[in-house]
């Protein structure tokens, strides 16, 4: 099943980076969801009354230390390539305000490697539309 969305953004939206990081947060969250079709009998017991779905535990992936210490330029050259595509700089303005600032300057050297994430994750869903 295909659902199609409509959005409709102002410019003043468009420009401010908080509007941008609820609106990219919200596609993020339906980006990653995946509906699931089951057969009616699989949710009764054998009382036919309704069982509730187990709640779904996230698996947690351990990091070493090593790996999650980012330079900020490798935060910089990462945000640069995004910032050179069509759309980028929004996409960019998007990524620091949603880590809580307005430019790379004010973003916490604690957030590179969460900055770096988003603008890969952004960068292959680029790669990924241009290979269709």
């Amino acid at each position: 099943m295909t659902i199609n969305l409509t959005l409709s953004i102002t410019d003043q939206e468009l420009n401010d980076p908080a509007s941008m990081a609820r609106l990219y947060k919200a596609l993020d969250t339906l980006k990653g969801t995946k509906t699931e079709v089951v057969a009616e009998e699989e949710l009764l017991d054998e009382h036919g009354e309704l069982v509730p779905p187990e709640p779904k535990v996230p698996k947690t992936k351990k990091k070493s230390a090593e790996a999650q210490t980012v330079t900020e330029t490798e935060v910089r050259a990462a945000l640069g390539k995004l910032q050179r595509t069509d759309g980028g700089k929004a996409k960019v303005r998007t990524i620091l305000g949603i880590l809580g600032a307005k430019n790379f300057p004010e973003l916490s050297p604690d957030k590179y490697a969460e900055a770096l994430a988003l603008t890969v994750k952004e960068l292959k869903a680029i790669e990924e539309e241009e290979d269709k």
